[in-house]
């Protein structure tokens, strides 16, 4: 499974991209209005990758952050948001203006973007938001924090390494309990995370 990837961007056409990497080229679809800014043609590109494989196609999606694939992969769970649909409403909004809309129950503003109706854009909002608090181990109210942060970094490290998420909200609220004024490298929170998580 491709995660992430750093070469040469070497063309882009319509929706997607195509990057060199040690001389193996990638298709990724970027759609439209891409989530991060792409370089001139040879210029490098570095992108995070949601692999999405179908009975007739695998597809690359790249983007900036882990904390944006993340919540892509969330969307996807939503029935009648697919692949292309999702990454169109992360085109439209950052992540904190997404978690904040999700959170606040602001389902007009999912509406804005096209191909989301009415009933989709609630679905969306009451859907994830238990999703989205559950998995930064924080009050909705507050999640938006922690998008882009280094705990969304130990979120994306723990959930790839298997653990589920009620031991992974566990963990991070024990964390960050410890680590209120001090807070180390992600490295260092991997390490003391995987020495705690069993026992949570």
């Amino acid at each position: 499974m491709i995660g992430y990837l750093s070469g040469k961007l070497i063309e882009h056409a319509d929706q997607n991209v195509i990057i060199d990497v040690q001389n193996v080229g990638y298709e990724v679809y970027v759609g439209k209005s891409p989530c991060f800014d792409l370089p001139h043609l040879g210029g490098n590109l570095s992108v995070w990758i949601h692999t999405h494989v179908r009975e007739d196609q695998i597809s690359l999606f790249g983007f900036r952050t882990p904390q944006q694939r993340r919540l892509f992969v969330l969307l996807n769970t939503i029935s009648g948001v697919g692949p292309k649909l999702a990454y169109a409403i992360l085109g439209q909004f950052n992540e904190s203006q997404l978690v904040r809309a999700i959170g606040s129950g602001d389902a007009a503003l999912l509406k804005s973007v096209p191909g989301v109706g009415k009933k989709m854009a609630e679905r969306i909002v009451l859907e994830l938001s238990e999703k989205l608090g559950g998995l930064v181990g924080l009050e909705l109210g507050s999640a938006h924090t922690v998008v882009g942060s280094i705990w969304g970094d130990l979120v994306d490290a723990l959930t790839g390494l298997g653990f589920p998420e009620p031991k992974i909200k566990n963990v991070i609220r024990l964390l960050q309990s410890e680590y209120v004024d001090n807070q180390p490298p992600l490295d260092q929170l991997v390490k003391t995370a995987l020495q705690k998580i069993n026992a949570c």
